[in-house]
């Protein structure tokens, strides 16, 4: 009979206890959001790598000076850590992500532009869009910090997923 009682209690405790928290669910962005977030910096690594080195072939460039121009837009990817801190300063995150990705956006199209310009004008314009693109990966990954834990493996492979 006591365990019959038992077995009875157990049982209704499993049947009314709550599932769901009494608290408001914590808000939070879908984690595929930042797929499309780090798109910036991807964007800018592919024009850096890719796309310019190949047009200014195409324009009758020399490839040292292709190489030049290249690795000179590509410093800013070795000296992220020096501005990377602005994403947290002054602003909110996502004021930053946005600066920061329209000046990629602006410092891309003037370089598109400027392919048969100036060259230094052109690679100015590519190291800005590349320390923007870089500041644009680090307020990403300020964010993903605000992402709650049990959310934060699968956020950071769309992350991944966003800079392919």
């Amino acid at each position: 009979m006591v365990s019959e009682s038992r077995f009875l209690v157990v049982h209704l405790a499993i049947l009314t206890a709550q599932t769901e928290s009494s608290q408001p669910a914590e808000r939070h962005n879908a984690p595929a959001l930042f797929a499309v977030l780090v798109l910036p910096y991807a964007f800018a690594n592919g024009v850096t790598t890719l796309l310019m080195p190949y047009l200014l072939r195409k324009n009758g460039m020399a490839v040292d000076q292709i190489a030049t121009i290249v690795a000179t837009a590509l410093l800013p990817s070795v000296w992220n850590f020096l501005w990377s801190p602005l994403a947290d300063a002054g602003l909110r995150r996502r004021s930053w992500l946005l600066l920061a990705a329209l000046g990629t956006g602006l410092a891309a199209a003037g370089a598109i532009l400027n392919i048969q310009g100036s060259k230094v004008v052109l690679t100015a314009l590519l190291f800005l869009m590349n320390a923007c693109g870089g500041l644009v990966s680090s307020t990403c990954g300020a964010l993903l910090t605000a992402m709650p834990v049990a959310l934060r493996g699968r956020s950071s492979g769309w992350y991944q997923g966003g800079n392919m």
